[in-house]
């Protein structure tokens, strides 16, 4: 690196920007997209045994913490296979287990990573006299779910997020947005967690790397099947990057995916909107945080069952298309002073959460008239074991984990909630994937809005019980100055995302299930069906079309348009 950074700079210096740091699968600092385990070499056995002698104290500490009486710091070894995949209740690690256990391997592979990327990053910055901007690909909480649907998701290396945030080396990063999901019709979405970005001072780089319809026909992840839907899913992707005030890079693998007049047309009206975005006050509008744990993963068996519907299903499906922005954070933000405030919260995986997160959610989440909206399991997996008063504590509603498991589909039982009058009487959800435990509401005061079913439910060791799970699924309590909501079974669907938001007092701009971006001065949206929408805007303003230039009305908080099925429209808002 130290050789080759000069000679790349050498008699064109001028032309570098910046580096993008690559390794490994993608090459993005992942271990491969596979259902295989790493890393039982000789190698990285002692390097997690060096690491493991940095965090305890005395190896009685580490036997304490593994609840393994006779290891030491020389026996210690990369936990089994076996171990990786059969969870000690269900889906679930016990930290008063083997859970500790499997969560040091897990957290020694993720900040391994990240130092890897501190040591490059630390060379070209030096060689570079500091002058040039360095990135790296890190961070994908929301991803594996790319078409691989791996089972080692969890040990991909990429959630020591608050780490690589803390790098100063490292400016910021980039990704792709999610594969599965940016059809023609769909959406673009970050898989990392963008805010926490910002919030850090560090550049988050959209890669559009659209299959356009001149890509092979055998092309998959969304590939447009003709003019129409590559310039509009370009469109769509180009709205998002300002929303997120992002740049953006177009990445082609064939060499002539963007050979067409009327996409370099399109490019180039995305060039003059990115030049006039510039002159404008991008900040964020949004009312709604997204909050993730990093941690949580550390604690769920090698498994797709949760992470598919919980942090890909309705972080990539449902929430896009509730008709408002959102941003996402990591929980240790809230600790800082220029985290900004909002008015609905949704923790999606908090499954585990330690003392310290929990003080950080009562300091800043859990009062002033906010709505927390809680998933599955929160708190549940904690220091010392797995815990139902740990979880009722925590969310204000008694939440109790049964001893069975099974593939839940909730339906609402009660429309007169304002939470839930809108949405329609069959409105049904759950997921196809056997989960567990099963999660149920036993408060008595805590108002059940909806019901899950689960026929017929299995043990931990996947032997049948008798009868079906018939349990409360959904349910709202208010706790005087603030408002708890928690939802047993995910993923949850836009309809009720909506529903809640706007109960909260989340300004909706488009109620029409479409994927929609904003920001302080613009808004987009882009259709999955024809129709005439209904825009609501948070102020009264001028709003132009940013493509042709139309004005559509002055002094206006609302405005009528007639859209086309896959259709992208952005308007600025002066």
């Amino acid at each position: 690196m130290q050789r080759h950074v000069p000679r790349l700079q050498s008699g064109q210096r001028e032309r570098f920007i910046g580096f993008n740091l690559l390794y490994a699968f993608g090459p993005e600092w992942e271990h491969p997209c596979s259902d295989m385990f790493l890393d039982f070499s000789p190698v990285n056995v002692q390097q997690f045994r060096a690491w493991l002698r940095e965090q305890y104290a005395n190896v009685e500490a580490l036997a304490q913490a593994w609840h393994q009486p006779e290891v030491t710091f020389d026996t210690a070894t990369v936990p089994p296979v076996e171990d990786r995949v059969q969870g000690d209740f269900y889906e679930l690690m016990d930290p008063a287990l083997k859970g500790r256990r499997i969560a040091d391997y897990i957290r020694f592979t993720d900040e391994s990573v990240v130092d890897a990327i501190a040591h490059m990053a630390g060379i070209v910055k030096a060689e570079t006299e500091r002058e040039c901007v360095v990135l790296a690909h890190y961070g994908y909480h929301f991803e594996g779910y790319d078409g691989f649907d791996r089972v080692n998701y969890n040990e991909r290396g990429h959630h020591a997020i608050s780490r690589f945030l803390g790098l100063e080396d490292i400016d910021g990063t980039g990704s792709a947005y999610q594969y599965r999901v940016r059809q023609a019709g769909g959406s673009t979405v970050p898989i990392t967690t963008v805010a926490s970005l910002r919030l850090h001072g560090k550049l988050y780089w959209l890669e559009d790397d659209t299959r356009t319809h001149l890509s092979s026909p055998t092309s998959s992840y969304g590939r447009a099947r003709d003019l129409w839907e590559s310039v509009n899913i370009l469109k769509r992707n180009a709205a998002a990057a300002v929303a997120e005030a992002s740049p953006m890079w177009y990445l082609d693998f064939e060499g002539h995916w963007h050979n067409h007049p009327e996409i370099m047309r399109t490019v180039e009206q995305v060039r003059r909107i990115a030049d006039e975005a510039l002159t404008r006050d991008r900040r964020r509008n949004a009312e709604i945080a997204v909050i993730v744990n990093q941690r949580t993963v550390r604690y769920l068996r090698s498994s797709t069952a949760l992470w598919l519907p919980v942090l890909c299903h309705e972080y990539f499906e449902e929430l896009p298309r509730i008709g408002a922005p959102f941003d996402s954070y990591i929980i240790e933000d809230l600790a800082r002073d220029d985290m900004p405030e909002y008015k609905l919260y949704i923790l999606l995986d908090t499954f585990a959460l330690n003392e310290g997160e929990k003080q950080l959610l009562r300091d800043r989440v859990l009062g002033r008239g906010h709505t927390v909206l809680w998933h599955y399991a929160p708190g549940y997996i904690t220091q010392t074991g797995l815990s139902d008063a740990a979880m009722s504590e925590i969310t204000g509603i008694e939440l109790r984990a049964l001893d069975v498991g099974g593939s839940p589909r909730a339906m609402l039982s009660d429309l007169q909630h304002p939470m839930t009058r809108d949405c329609p009487p069959g409105l049904t959800w759950g997921t196809k994937l056997p989960v567990g435990p099963i999660i149920t509401c036993a408060d008595p005061i805590a108002q059940v809005l909806g019901m899950q079913h689960c026929a017929p439910g299995t043990t931990p060791a996947g032997r049948f019980k008798v009868g079906d799970v018939f349990e409360p699924a959904l349910a709202v309590k208010d706790m005087g100055d603030w408002t708890s909501v928690w939802c047993g079974v995910p993923p949850m669907p836009s309809t009720l995302l909506r529903n809640i938001a706007a109960a909260a007092g989340v300004h909706i701009y488009d109620a029409a299930e479409d994927f929609v971006c904003a920001n302080n001065v613009m808004v987009a949206v882009h259709t999955r069906y024809a129709g005439e929408r209904t825009i609501r805007l948070p102020r009264r303003c001028r709003v132009v079309d940013a493509f042709t230039g139309e004005e559509i009305g002055a002094d206006i908080d609302s405005f009528t348009a007639d859209l086309q099925r896959y259709e992208t429209r952005m308007w600025w808002l002066e």
